[in-house]
């Protein structure tokens, strides 16, 4: 079965192409707000290189966040557009989720910058999720360890602003992979699908995973209470 994943949550546009159990072409496009005219780009790149056409796809794998609000509407409407007339199987994924089983380690704990001094989070131990997915101040994340020494492995673009603050508040081993799990990677999406992490949905039902208000909405309803 020939796969098409693709996550936009993040400033590094991810796409992969998976040809049964093998990655059969990648690409990590990082940009500033540019996801909305790279993506069909570098999706029809990927095609070519692997002499693939886009009927030949017959499953997506979308990365649906929690991450940036523009970025999740690209990602989630690009492949509704490019698969609006066939009938593909199609997998919703937490794009914190693929972070987390993106590696193989232990205790694996995603951490994504939610800005204001918060991060989506969630930790897994193995394919038990030890705290659920959300959004949490650095603080309350830095409670979660203290009772006890394990090794724990941090991922996410949020690693360095929490690194510090962690180190400080558990007497545990902190490991932060020099290059892999800084995004989310085509591994970990296929890992969460076969371990059943996910759900599938029909591409027309496919939405992205809001954990909080935009920016607008947070000061529309600050007003609202200001009343």
């Amino acid at each position: 079965m020939k796969t098409l994943v693709l996550d936009t949550s993040s400033e590094v546009l991810v796409i992969g192409l998976v040809d049964g159990h093998t990655i059969a072409w990648e690409c990590q496009h990082r940009g500033i707000r540019d996801h909305i005219s790279k993506v069909f780009e570098k999706i029809e790149e990927g095609l070519n290189a692997c002499s693939w056409g886009v009927a030949d796809i017959a499953r997506v794998i979308c990365g649906v966040g929690p991450g940036s609000f523009t970025g999740l509407r690209i990602g989630v409407s690009a492949l509704k557009g490019m698969f609006a007339c066939r009938d593909v199987e199609a997998f919703r994924v937490s794009s914190l989720d693929a972070l987390a089983h993106g590696l193989v380690a232990p205790s694996v704990l995603a951490l994504t910058d939610a800005r204001r001094e918060s991060v989506y989070a969630t930790w897994f131990d193995g394919e038990r999720r030890r705290m659920p997915e959300g959004l949490y101040s650095i603080e309350e994340v830095s409670q979660w360890g203290e009772d006890n020494d394990e090794v724990i492995t941090l991922v996410g673009d949020a690693c360095s602003l929490c690194e510090a603050r962690l180190r400080a508040a558990w007497e545990k081993t902190i490991v932060v992979p020099a290059r892999d799990g800084a995004i989310p990677s085509i591994k970990g999406f296929l890992s969460c699908v076969e371990k059943g992490l996910c759900l599938s949905v029909a591409l027309s039902d496919m939405m992205p995973q809001y954990i909080r208000l935009s920016a607008a909405e947070e000061a529309k309803q600050e007003g609202m209470n200001n009343e």
